[in-house]
């Protein structure tokens, strides 16, 4: 084996299997964790996992410092992720110095840097280069010795294909001729000599000795003229990247293209894949040796669903949907995200989607939108991806976007304890293919799990002038049903703490369920024999004995609604309910309050 293609070895060797996610419902993007504040916010959402808390891009924080955070959230249910970026270096980070820098960054053809993003931006890393590789790998251990419980790759890619001029350095184009030599010689019996190399792909050996052992693919892109007589290093793949298939120039049909997977067999989707499996096998491997630990990991999907990864996290670009700058809730998501669904599941079935919002663009587009505009948002597109039989990481705080100054806290911990509650109606349901009969601008999902069907219900009615959902009441749905009715019909939604129970018929083949009203979604669960669903909120108990009452909804420092907060009246205990909502005798009241990993704490309630 050539050393450029033994340095892209698998080392196949793993813990005994991926990590289960069973015990994973509910995720944010929250980045970075690096206060003990940091730490109790999350504790009070408490998701199962943090996504992308910490972050290598540029240089690394220092992990071990931030070890005792990571075993704090950990003690109370909450874990950590650590990432590091695949794609982005800069100059001197990490204490490099500028030799190790030129040789760790891609260049164009003629051995130049490509700066991204401006005169401050980064460069991308040459993956090919077998020191990059372990750079990164070093990098990750340490993250998982200050207890990371995995890692977010980004950009597994390395650098941009669709920036046709960068990505020829010397360990990328040695790469390139090993991968020929590997497919050709060895996998079709051409010889190294053999004509065919000059006949399909122009090459002229004398040039380089009589042997493709000596090809110098920069050299050829540098002589060899492409479309208008300009050398093809003008403008390697001849036009699109992304119509690497049908390139004129053919040595680029054969380079291909790394984010797309109808791109497998070329050069750099096989090469990507194979470094990014690399980098997932030894983390894993380090983490189960040293800790007896399987890791957590994810990558940034960015279209390509790839396997290996515990869950795969995909986003959309477009979102949120905007008409003159304000959020235009007219249009559905649903296909979007039942396609991106679906082409996972031809990669492995049984991991689970889960969406983000992703920076800057989207998280931009976020921030600038009013609040109610963000609610309105929340509301409608995480739903849809429930819908899709997706998840969703809500966007805490990270980059352009932080939800306790958006004053958005409140209304994301809801959805998160929501989904937590409804998570064995969510994960692994199927869709149910049969046209469900609702009024125009509703859009509806039914899907089955053991539990039964839930039909998810999202509301597109939206006045684009007025920049508000119009509310439906009441809503007839009638849906083609097979077998029975139902014991029972309920409806809930993260918008109300209510859940109704609805009645249902069966008429004509059809189950016709009345929905009081549907303001943005509403999930309505028809169980299966023998399953009693339990409302996703617990209200507050009713205060007895008469008299004056408190009532109100208790939110801490953050914005984030006190569930189950203890209120102490007068020797009685009551509870605020999962809304933080309380309704206590109004003589003499004091809260006292306690939160996991933090000491008690009591305070006057005002009325």
């Amino acid at each position: 084996m050539t050393p450029a293609l033994a340095a892209l070895a698998l080392v196949m060797t793993r813990s005994p299997q991926v990590q289960p996610i069973a015990g994973i419902h509910t995720f944010v993007i929250y980045e970075p964790v690096l206060t003990p504040q940091d730490a109790s916010l999350l504790l009070r959402l408490h998701p199962d996992l943090v996504c992308r808390a910490w972050f290598k891009w540029g240089t690394s924080l220092n992990w071990a410092h931030l070890a005792p955070l990571a075993a704090t959230c950990k003690k109370h249910g909450v874990l950590l992720q650590g990432g590091i970026t695949v794609a982005a270096v800069y100059p001197g980070e990490n204490g490099i110095s500028q030799e190790t820098f030129r040789d760790f960054a891609t260049t164009d053809v003629s051995g130049n840097l490509v700066q991204i993003g401006g005169p401050h931006g980064w460069y991308h890393l040459s993956l090919y280069n077998p020191k990059v590789i372990r750079y990164l790998k070093e990098d990750v251990r340490r993250q998982i010795d200050a207890g990371a419980a995995g890692i977010w790759y980004d950009e597994i890619e390395g650098y941009y294909d669709w920036i046709p001029t960068e990505g020829y350095d010397r360990y990328a184009c040695a790469a390139f001729r090993d991968w020929l030599i590997a497919k050709y010689c060895q996998g079709m019996g051409w010889s190294e000599n053999d004509a065919r190399w000059h006949t399909r792909f122009g090459i002229d050996l004398a040039r380089y000795g009589g042997t493709i052992r000596n090809f110098d693919y920069r050299d050829y892109l540098l002589t060899t003229p492409g479309l208008g007589g300009k050398p093809l290093a003008a403008d390697p793949p001849q036009g699109d990247p992304r119509q690497w298939a049908i390139s004129p120039n053919p040595l680029y049909r054969e380079w291909g293209y790394a984010w797309d997977r109808r791109a497998k067999g070329t050069f750099r989707f096989d090469t990507v894949s194979r470094i990014f499996q690399d980098l997932l096998q030894d983390a894993d491997r380090y983490a189960w040796t040293k800790y007896h630990r399987r890791l957590i990991n994810t990558y940034n999907h960015n279209g390509t669903a790839r396997p290996g990864v515990a869950f795969l996290q995909p986003h959309n670009p477009s979102q949120p949907p905007l008409s003159n700058g304000r959020l235009d809730a007219r249009v559905s998501a649903l296909p979007w995200y039942e396609n991106v669904v679906r082409d996972a599941a031809a990669v492995d079935l049984s991991v689970p989607v889960v969406f983000f919002v992703d920076w800057p663009g989207e998280t931009d587009r976020l921030t600038a939108l009013p609040r109610d505009d963000q609610l309105l948002f929340f509301g409608t597109y995480i739903p849809e991806a429930y819908a899709a039989s997706g998840e969703f990481a809500l966007p805490i705080h990270g980059y352009t976007y932080s939800a306790q100054d958006q004053r958005t806290l409140g209304y994301l911990a809801r959805l998160l304890d929501f989904y937590r509650a409804l998570a064995p109606w969510m994960r692994g349901s199927r869709a149910i293919n049969v046209p469900v009969d609702v009024p125009n601008g509703i859009v509806a999902r039914p899907r089955r799990s053991a539990l039964g069907v839930a039909l998810h219900l999202i509301n597109h009615r939206f006045d684009v002038a007025r920049h508000l959902m119009e509310p439906l009441a009441p809503v007839t749905i009638s849906v083609p049903w097979k077998g029975a009715e139902p014991g029972e019909a309920m409806a809930v939604s993260p918008d109300t703490p209510r859940a109704y129970r609805l009645a249902c018929r069966k008429t004509n083949g059809s189950l016709v369920v009345v929905l009081p009203k549907l303001e943005r979604s509403c999930i309505i669960l028809l169980p299966a024999k023998g399953i009693k669903p339990a409302p996703p909120f617990q209200s507050a108990p009713p205060v007895t004995g008469g008299g004056p009452v408190a009532e109100g909804v208790l939110y801490d420092e953050f914005g984030i609604p006190m569930r189950g907060a203890v209120v102490h009246v007068e020797g009685r205990t009551y509870r605020s309910d999962s809304w933080g909502r309380y309704r206590v005798p109004a003589r003499g009241t004091r809260a006292t309050l306690k939160f996991p990993g933090e000491p008690e704490l009591t305070l006057p309630l005002e009325m």
